[in-house]
């Protein structure tokens, strides 16, 4: 059965794997800078999300301690 798997391996993966070309950087930045942008998005969609925003005022009251 081994054999068989193999003989299925060396006829059909290994010589579309071999002709691969390599990718330039350029194509691999192309390719990753989109899919890490819309990750950063959603990410920063959750922190906005996960927490209540809530706006503070002071006031602040001067008291005298000595009258």
């Amino acid at each position: 059965m081994a054999l068989v798997f193999q003989e299925w391996i060396d006829k059909n993966v290994l010589p579309a794997f071999l002709f691969q070309k390599a990718k330039t950087r350029e194509q691999r930045e192309a390719e990753v800078i989109p899919k890490l942008s819309e990750a950063l998005k959603h990410g920063i969609g959750v922190m906005d999300n996960a927490f209540v925003t809530l706006e503070l005022t002071t006031e602040r009251k001067y008291y005298n301690y000595y009258s």
